[in-house]
């Protein structure tokens, strides 16, 4: 069963004894929850998302505005493939560059089959532009209060209350129990890495 918003509230609260702070836990279970996925990159926190354009009649570069519009929970951006308008094929691979820079190489010639991120845009420089491209990424768990979604607390409720209930007893004033969830917190890590890290087939 899922877990919700109200019962990491409860979990929390069961650690602390203080659920007169709602506003420090809630921020707790938002930060607590972030972070545990901001460990690393899980493939449980993979998805893709399809972005159509009208293919550009040069060799323009092509920009794709308002990603996080599109995609709200979007953490980072992991390659881009362009597909066949008509059949969805993949047609091409784009690998992501770090900066404008690198759509040059070292002969000032520019580079093909790249993109990088550019604000909320997205500024691609394909082979042959389709007008089709699927962006692979890694999105953020939901932590709202009313749709709220983690792979990880449904798995580690426990383990992830912990986490919060450190997050509140450190923002009340409480540092010796809060350094007590420190290597908790690290164990915790440790254990979402070595079991997480790997797809299961």
């Amino acid at each position: 069963m899922p877990v919700t918003f109200a019962s990491m509230q409860a979990a929390v609260n069961d650690l602390t004894k203080r659920p007169e702070l709602v506003t420090v836990t809630n921020l707790a279970i938002r930060t607590a929850t972030l972070r545990a996925h901001a460990v690393d990159f899980f493939p449980r926190d993979r998805s893709s998302f399809v972005f159509t354009y009208t293919p550009p009649n040069s060799t323009s570069f092509v920009d794709i505005p308002s990603i996080y519009t599109s995609i709200p929970l979007l953490r980072s951006a992991e390659f881009l493939q362009s597909e066949d308008a008509l059949t969805y094929s993949a047609t091409e691979n784009l690998e992501y560059i770090s900066s404008p820079e690198q759509f040059w190489d070292e002969d000032n010639l520019r580079r093909y089959s790249v993109f990088t991120q550019i604000g909320d845009s997205l500024r691609c420089s394909f082979a042959s532009a389709t007008g089709r491209a699927r962006l692979w990424h890694y999105v953020n768990p939901d932590v709202s209060s009313g749709s709220y979604s983690s792979w990880i607390a449904d798995l580690y409720q426990d383990e992830l209350a912990y986490w919060a209930a450190g997050i509140v007893w450190a923002r009340s004033g409480f540092q010796e129990q809060a350094q007590q969830t420190q290597q908790h917190v690290l164990a915790f890590k440790d254990l979402l890495i070595t079991g997480h890290l790997a797809a299961k087939v």
